[in-house]
C-alpha cells in the first residue's frame, strides 16, 4: 500500500499528530495538503525545517501507530 493511501486512510490522526509536533503549520494549511502525502512533506520541511527523511519517518511512525490502534479494533 503506497504512502498516499495509507495517508488518506488515516488523515485525521495524522493530522493531529502533525499539529502537535509543529504547532507553526495551521489547520487551513492542513486542509489545503489534505491526503496528499508529497504536499504534506514539503508542508512541514519549508514550515519545520526539518529534512524529508525526518518527516518521513516521523509520518511513518505515525502511519504504524494508526494501523496498530486499527487492528487492535478490528480484532
Amino acid at each position: 500500500m503506497s504512502n498516499q493511501n495509507v495517508l488518506k486512510g488515516n488523515w485525521k490522526s495524522v493530522a493531529v499528530a502533525v499539529k502537535e509536533k509543529w504547532e507553526q503549520i495551521s489547520n487551513d494549511e492542513l486542509t489545503r495538503v489534505e491526503g496528499n502525502y508529497d504536499q504534506l512533506v514539503g508542508l512541514i520541511q519549508r514550515k519545520a525545517g526539518q529534512s524529508r527523511e525526518q518527516v518521513e519517518a516521523f509520518l511513518s511512525d505515525c502511519f504504524e501507530r494508526s494501523g496498530s490502534a486499527y487492528d487492535r479494533v478490528a480484532y
